[in-house]
């Protein structure tokens, strides 16, 4: 099991908690591609989701 492997299920197993279309698509990229892209995906989702939810606090923009 490489790193990116175990990085790709624990960030997916994280997105699932709030979005289980965008975990399913994570898999799909998993199987098609392989760990490391699932984990670079998985990753620029869950950022997204902090900055987002960084700039909802400071009173920016609303959370989607």
């Amino acid at each position: 099991m490489t790193d990116h492997h175990a990085l790709a299920r624990k960030l997916t197993r994280l997105v699932r908690t709030y979005s289980p279309n965008a975990a399913a698509e994570i898999e799909k990229i998993h199987d098609q591609y392989d760990a490391r892209a699932a984990y670079f995906a998985a990753f620029a989702i869950e950022r997204y989701r902090e900055e987002s939810e960084r700039l909802a606090m400071a009173g920016r923009t609303r959370v989607a």
